[in-house]
Parts: C-alpha cells; sequence; structure tokens
C-alpha cells in the first residue's frame, strides 16, 4: 500500500525546565530530529518527492505571530499568541522538508484564525468541551485534503453552521469566492504569440512609478518571454513596463505578488492588484483579484533607483501552488 499524505502529530508539552525559559516549553531537538527522518524516508519511497503532510499539535510557534494582519488570513483573534518563548526551529525544519503545507495547534481558545507564512498555513482550531475558557461558540475546525496534491479546505463547524471556509493554497475564504466580481476574459483576441512586450528607460533618480514617464528617457523596445531584469543594461536609475496577456486557466479568485526592489505595480485589466510602489528596499506585496477563465491583459511596471535590483512576480489560487508567473502563460496578441 502506498502512502497519499501524511499526518505529523508531535507533543509540544507543557512547562520548560526553568521558569527564566519562559511560561511554556517547546517542541525538543529529538522530536524535530525524528520528524525530518520521518519526512525524508516518506520522501525517498516518493520518487524523492515530498508528500503532502500536516502537523498536529496543542502550543502554536512563534511564527503565528507573523500572520496577524496579513491579507492572507481569516477568522477571529480575541487574545495574543500564548507560543513558547524559545523558537525551537521546528517551522524552519517544516519549510527545509517542504511537506508540511499545514500547522494545526489549540491552546488559545478566543483564538481560531488561519493565515499563510512562507507557503506554511498555520491555523487554530475552534473551542470545544464544556469545561474549557473561551468566549467563542464551542465547535470544530474541519479539514478536507485533496488526494495527490498540496491542497486543503477547511473550516469551523458549529451547531449553528460553517464559518470561515478557507482555501490552501489559495490564502482567502469562501467569502471572497463567492462576492468578488470576476474579470471577464478578452474575446477579441485574434492572434496570441508567446511573450510579453518590454519598453526599457534609463536616467534621473527615480522615487516612484510616475518618475519613470517625467525623468526616463526611452532607450529601446522588444518582446521578452517573462518578467525579469535581464534587458536592463544599467545597475541604477532604470525602469522596465512590460505588458501583454495572461492566460488564467479556470474561473477562480488569484493572488498574486511581486517582491521587488525598487518599486513595481502589477496590473490586470486595467485594476492595480499589486502595488508596491515607491523607492524601497526588496519587499513583497500581494493582492487578488477574481477571474473567468481565458486571457487577460497584463501590465507590470518597475523601476530601480540605487543598489540591490531584484523582481519576482508570482500567483496562486485554489488550483495553483504559489509560484513564479510560468513563461506559457504569457503571450503578445492582438
Amino acid at each position: 500500500m502506498e502512502s497519499a499524505a501524511l499526518l505529523y502529530c508531535l507533543d509540544s508539552h507543557n512547562k520548560p525546565s526553568a521558569h527564566k525559559y519562559g511560561h511554556y516549553d517547546w517542541i525538543h531537538f529529538d522530536q524535530i530530529d525524528w520528524y525530518r527522518k520521518t519526512s525524508e524516508a516518506f520522501s525517498k519511497k516518493n520518487n524523492n518527492q515530498p508528500l503532502p503532510a500536516l502537523a498536529f499539535f496543542h502550543i502554536p510557534l512563534l511564527e503565528y505571530n507573523n500572520i496577524v494582519g496579513k491579507g492572507t488570513t481569516v477568522g477571529i483573534k480575541k487574545e495574543g499568541v500564548a507560543a513558547s518563548e524559545i523558537n525551537s526551529g521546528l517551522f524552519s525544519s517544516f519549510i527545509e522538508k517542504a511537506d508540511v503545507m499545514g500547522v494545526f495547534v489549540g491552546h488559545d481558545h478566543n483564538n481560531d484564525y488561519i493565515g499563510i507564512e512562507h507557503d506554511i498555513a498555520l491555523a487554530f482550531g475552534r473551542t470545544s468541551g464544556i469545561d474549557a475558557y473561551g468566549v467563542l461558540e464551542r465547535g470544530s475546525r474541519i479539514i478536507n485534503l485533496y488526494e495527490g496534491k498540496f491542497q486543503f479546505d477547511t473550516w469551523i463547524r458549529t451547531r449553528k453552521g460553517v464559518e470561515f471556509a478557507y482555501y490552501f493554497p489559495a490564502g482567502f475564504s469562501a467569502d471572497d469566492e463567492e462576492t468578488m466580481i470576476y474579470m471577464p476574459a478578452r474575446s477579441d483576441v485574434k492572434n496570441k504569440i508567446s511573450g510579453l512586450s518590454l519598453t526599457y528607460y534609463e536616467g534621473g533618480r527615480l522615487k516612484k512609478i510616475n518618475d519613470i514617464f517625467t525623468k526616463g528617457k526611452l532607450i529601446k523596445e522588444g518582446v521578452v518571454n517573462n518578467f525579469s531584469l535581464l534587458p536592463a543594461k544599467s545597475r541604477d536609475s532604470f525602469a522596465l513596463v512590460f505588458k501583454g496577456l495572461i492566460e488564467i486557466p479556470e474561473k477562480a479568485v488569484y493572488r498574486f505578488y511581486t517582491y521587488s526592489d525598487d518599486g513595481s505595480k502589477l496590473s490586470i485589466d486595467g485594476i492595480v492588484v499589486v502595488d508596491n510602489d515607491g523607492s524601497h528596499s526588496a519587499q513583497r506585496k500581494e493582492g487578488k483579484i477574481a477571474l473567468e477563465p481565458g486571457l487577460h491583459e497584463i501590465e507590470l511596471i518597475y523601476f530601480e533607483d540605487y543598489m540591490g535590483e531584484i523582481l519576482e512576480v508570482g500567483w496562486s489560487s485554489r488550483f495553483i501552488r504559489e509560484e513564479f508567473i510560468p513563461d506559457k502563460v504569457l503571450y503578445t496578441g492582438k
């Protein structure tokens, strides 16, 4: 019998060996070592490919603090994260082994939120049991796994019904899917050619995107396969404008991101989805848009002011685990 998915259940213990280490214990090195060896063994049996996995334990990790306020976080937060004060490094092992796609904990009974940190979902359950503290209605968290995929749906179930249905890896709720307006695809494209049109500018101290067109000088135009800084001939004070079409495979809410130094702005069908403008060091911004299947206009504007040039452009949905936007979905056309 072949394994399709893994469930890791770990003991997060209770109190540390001394008060100076804080109020709560952490998952110890021997447990992390066991996880790493177990993960490697199952990956080896699966042609050296990680199996989709979930992890369950009681006390949350310090990384739960990082998802508070994120656009991909959904649910209720009525108390702080009562984690260990010592970071055990378990989360970094989850990243390295690339199998755990979701971590589920309890402990903080007035929290039931879920969000994504470095492509891993971090979630609380819903308080249950008569003697448990907390103001939330008693209930449970349900998880629906998709066989052979790094994908799951999860929601809170109470006597009143379903709350906070959430999709991974998309990082949004069922409410988004049901209430957002879906942008129609272009129906007038007669011919599509792989690639994106490129306009390249140089010159001037660029502090925001509008400066490109007032201070920059048009140097060249052309066609490229994807969003890249390779066409730039200068290391500072340059800008790139990419325009074309993106082929959306199926009707869904899509989450796009840019990671750039300096500014960038991504638009779909004339709507700004990711605004990462300004002269700044490398930072990530993201946004979401509902799209019908087919071809949609896409534009990415990027500028480099001074030092540290970088650009990444990615997407995800209910059916696409976060990745760089691939060449195969980018076109020019008329």
